[in-house]
């Protein structure tokens, strides 16, 4: 498993209830997950973002 796949997964882990589907392409990635506070994981995502 690629870094970004590894970083994008502890993300859900730290910040999704449920992580139900995710795929990461060349060039973006798709996710479905359930997220109890959505405000927290998008920082989270952007930071992880920020670092690509």
């Amino acid at each position: 498993m690629d870094a970004f796949a590894r970083d994008l997964l502890a993300v859900f882990a730290a910040h999704a209830s449920q992580t139900f589907a995710w795929l990461v392409l060349p060039n973006h990635y798709h996710a479905l997950v359930e997220a109890p506070d959505i405000l927290g994981l998008l920082c989270e995502l952007g930071k992880l973002h920020g670092c690509t």
